[in-house]
């Protein structure tokens, strides 16, 4: 999130309202203090935003609703051998 619920910066009481507000039990949410995750400085939605649960770095971000083959490359990647 890059914003609470209520436009301010994004904070945990407000990701987990928002969480809570739309059933998301299974689905993690993070704060994006610093709008990082946009893409070329505009946010747009949907956005596939990868992330390496190895380093929790941004791996990829790519506009629309692609980002499938995006993150089977990263899982081969991470897999173990």
């Amino acid at each position: 999130m890059v914003n609470d619920p209520d436009d301010g910066p994004p904070t945990i009481v407000g990701i987990e309202q928002w969480r809570n507000e739309y059933g998301l039990d299974n689905i993690y949410v993070a704060a994006d203090t610093t709008v990082s995750m946009a893409v070329n400085g505009s946010i747009g939605t949907p956005t596939a935003t990868i992330i390496d649960p190895r380093t929790m770095t941004v791996y990829s971000r790519e506009p629309g609703s692609s980002g499938f083959t995006t993150a089977e490359e990263l899982a081969n990647m991470n897999k173990v051998q």
